[in-house]
């Protein structure tokens, strides 16, 4: 089934990147150009130029360009040694304070017709092109897509919560009144038994289909071009998972 493992994330580096409230912006296809522009006005660094590039000649390039540059100057680290994430969103949702809790963890791709990660929705071409030439040209992950999964007993839930009772590594409040906080898992104990508690289970695309098929096809495009092989990180992909029966699940209509 669902093969999940750790990753070495990359992170800002505050000190240098500044307020990490102004690093970080909605999903990138429903930001206004106007938007866009006051994210960078607000924060040269805002993770905005990396995931919705339109600067110079050829936007994706210049996408690499900037990352390298940020990584030089110390503005993204990587993560010292492998880790899972804990990440929650504390929101108000019609009427209601609530939090929904879930892992961050890169995840083995696979083909839908295995039945193993498993779709609801269909794709558009313009779309998945898009996130392919970028994916291409930094050859990184900038979102998470997002996935459920059943657990009955909450056995998962349970040491997420007990890995996020101390201060988050990361804390904000959101233009929107969503408050976000990351603890970083690096306990190889703790995160053996994540993984382990994913080898019987079956995980369903919440939200980021377009972003899942185009990780299919660039894992695809590295083999068929000699640039990766089995096992490579191109054959997986970060998702944020989410216990199914997470009381803070909030389902809301498509017209919202």
């Amino acid at each position: 089934m669902a093969e999940i493992k750790a990753f070495r994330g990359m992170r800002y580096n505050t000190e240098k990147a500044g307020e990490i409230s102004q690093l970080c912006c909605p999903p990138y296809d429903i930001i206004s150009e106007e938007q866009r522009l006051g994210y960078i006005s607000e924060n040269e660094y805002n993770i905005i130029r990396l995931e919705l590039p339109k600067e110079g000649e050829n936007p994706y390039q210049t996408a690499r360009e900037i990352l390298d540059m940020w990584r030089n100057r110390g503005v993204l680290v990587s993560e010292d040694k492998p880790a899972i994430y804990v990440y929650e969103e504390e929101f108000t949702a019609y009427g209601e304070r609530k939090s929904i809790k879930g892992i961050i963890a890169r995840v083995h791709l696979e083909e839908f017709e295995k039945g193993i990660i498993l779709p609801h929705e269909f794709t558009l071409s313009k779309a998945k092109e898009d996130r392919l030439n970028l994916m291409k040209a930094t050859n990184c992950n900038f979102s998470q897509i997002y996935a459920l999964y059943m657990d009955s007993e909450h056995t998962t839930l349970a040491t997420i919560d007990n890995e996020s009772k101390d201060t988050p590594k990361l804390e904000f409040t959101d233009g929107e009144g969503v408050t976000h906080r990351l603890w970083i898992v690096t306990d190889e104990n703790v995160i053996a038994k994540l993984c382990a508690d994913f080898a019987d289970r079956k995980l369903y695309i919440a939200d980021g289909h377009h972003r899942y098929e185009t990780a299919l096809n660039y894992r695809n495009y590295c083999r068929e071009n000699g640039l990766s092989k089995v096992g490579d990180p191109c054959d997986y992909q970060m998702i944020y998972l989410v216990d199914m029966e997470h009381p803070g699940l909030v389902v809301f209509p498509t017209h919202r």
